[in-house]
């Protein structure tokens, strides 16, 4: 009786031994599979301005002897304009990403002269106006949640301006100059989604401030519909102001009006 109970002790101990080790070599270590990297994003967005300008520039050594300033008129009046399409290119990761812009404009028509004394003389000036603004600049994610982002973004803009005058009446004269110059900048952009597919953007900056260029600004608010992942459709206002100086060049023009555009995202 003894050597039985001995057996049966000795085979279940055996038999808890095999499974122990079958279940041992059975069951994996449990990996920690790491969270895929966050991707770039690329967006790509062309737009389409309508502006209309005002404000004044003026050319010293031309009729008018650098005094005062040629004004614009009041709305697009009998101007002329023409521009190529504009061009925002973006691409970041995470949290951090650069972005480009690019614009050209042609504004000609004929503007008042700002002197009293030199309007005896002067019937007409004509003007040709051609400016190249290109805008770069580094931006941060602050907050982001589900229906809402906000960076901060801050770079340069940088401006090329190409301008002649005429002067028609009893004095007749006519000037050109060329002047390129760049503006620090700072400022804010939002995206909230309002409903759905239907998103409100803003954006705001101030620059300048330097030795030769006064306050600036470029604010913009859009609706943005989001057709999917990739394509977005927006229309908006935007307001930009230059003011920059020189002993031979003035430019204090402001250049607002509604936009439209598309958004590719990849």
């Amino acid at each position: 009786m003894k050597k039985l109970f001995a057996l049966n002790t000795l085979f279940l101990a055996s038999a808890c031994a095999s499974f122990a080790g079958s279940a041992s070599t059975e069951i994996a270590p449990v990996m920690e599979v790491a969270p895929p990297a966050d991707p770039w994003e690329f967006k790509i967005a062309p737009y389409a301005m309508l502006p209309t300008l005002s404000g004044e520039f003026n050319l010293d050594g031309s009729s008018g002897g650098g005094g005062g300033g040629i004004s614009l008129p009041n709305g697009n009046g009998d101007t002329e304009w023409q521009f190529g399409v504009p061009l925002a290119f973006e691409f970041g990761r995470d949290k951090w990403g650069i972005g480009f812009e690019v614009f050209w404009l042609n504004y000609s028509g004929e503007g008042d002269v700002n002197i009293p004394i030199v309007k005896r003389f002067i019937d007409t000036v004509g003007f040709d106006l051609d400016l190249l603004h290109t805008k770069t600049f580094l931006y941060y994610n602050l907050y982001q949640n589900p229906q809402s982002k906000l960076d901060l973004y801050a770079g340069a803009n940088i401006i090329h301006v190409d301008l002649e005058l005429g002067y028609d009446g009893r004095i007749s004269n006519s000037g050109q100059t060329d002047n390129t110059w760049v503006d620090p900048m700072i400022g804010l952009r939002l995206a909230h989604q309002i409903h759905g597919k239907w998103f409100l953007d803003a954006r705001g900056e101030v620059g300048g401030g330097t030795s030769r260029s006064g306050v600036t600004w470029d604010v913009t608010a859009a609706i943005r519909y989001q057709q999917n992942q990739c394509w977005s459709y927006m229309a908006g206002y935007r307001s930009i102001r230059l003011d920059f100086s020189s002993d031979s060049f003035l430019y204090e023009v402001d250049m607002k009006g509604p936009v439209l555009g598309v958004q590719y995202i990849f």
